[in-house]
Order: C-alpha cells, then sequence, then structure tokens
C-alpha cells in the first residue's frame, strides 16, 4: 500500500487498483494524446490525482468514462459488434491503415469518434453560455 497528499485529498494505491500515468491513460481509453489533451481541458475526463508527484488516473474511473461515452449511442462490450481494442489488434483486416511504429497502439476509431463528439459537444454548450453571459452583460451596459 502506498499514500500520498494531493489537492483533492489523500490517495492510497492498493496493488489490487490500479493507476495511470497520462499516456497509460490515453492508450487505455484508445484516443490520441491531442484528443486525450481537448477532453483533460474541457474536464470532461475524470478527474487526475497526484501520486509521488505524477498525474494519474484511476483505471475504475477511466472504465466508467470509457463505458459512458459508449453508453451514449447504444454501444456496449456484450451483445454487440464491438470489440475490445486488444482483440481487435490481433486480427487486422487487409484495407486497414499501417501498422503503427513499435511501443504505440493505434487509437480505436470509435472511441475516437466518441471522443471527438464529447469534445464538439462540450464546445458548443461553452460557446451558448459565452454568448448568453456577453448578451447580458451587455444589455445591462446599455440600460
Amino acid at each position: 500500500m502506498h499514500s500520498a497528499g494531493s489537492s483533492t485529498g489523500l490517495l492510497i494505491s492498493f496493488p489490487g487498483r490500479p493507476v495511470l500515468s497520462r499516456q497509460d491513460a490515453v492508450r487505455y481509453l484508445g484516443v490520441n494524446a491531442t484528443t486525450f489533451w481537448a477532453l483533460r481541458t474541457l474536464r470532461c475526463t475524470p478527474a487526475a490525482r497526484m501520486l509521488d508527484g505524477r498525474v494519474v488516473y484511476r483505471t475504475e474511473e477511466l472504465e466508467q468514462f470509457k463505458t459512458s461515452l459508449m453508453r451514449t449511442v447504444g454501444v456496449g462490450y456484450s451483445n454487440s459488434p464491438y470489440q475490445l481494442t486488444a482483440e481487435r489488434t490481433a486480427v487486422q483486416p487487409l484495407h486497414t491503415s499501417p501498422q503503427p511504429e513499435e511501443g504505440k497502439t493505434a487509437p480505436d476509431p470509435l472511441m475516437q469518434l466518441l471522443a471527438r463528439a464529447t469534445i464538439r459537444h462540450r464546445m458548443i454548450l461553452l460557446t451558448f453560455w459565452s454568448m448568453i453571459l456577453t448578451g447580458g452583460l451587455c444589455t445591462l451596459i446599455l440600460f
């Protein structure tokens, strides 16, 4: 058992409950680093925690996030044609793009689309609320 203090509280890391670094979280979700950065900037990802001076994410929270993204379009792991990334990469169809460099995994196309849809949705909401706020302030200034 290992514990470390953070700004959000005390994080205790047990062997049975792993935490992932930022790069591992990117691979776990099946998105590329830029998409993950945009999700993190817009606060769509689970909360990051500090452990020994490094940013980590809990696996359970990442799995819940991934499941919630998939649930938005009605896709699940069971009883559907969708397969986990590790299972997908075992057999590659001939019409796919070339294999990624060693040490890198290809992003999951479904997760990429879902993450981009989440980013687009959050950006529309931010734009909408900023327009309401700006309009309200202009109204107060003019009257």
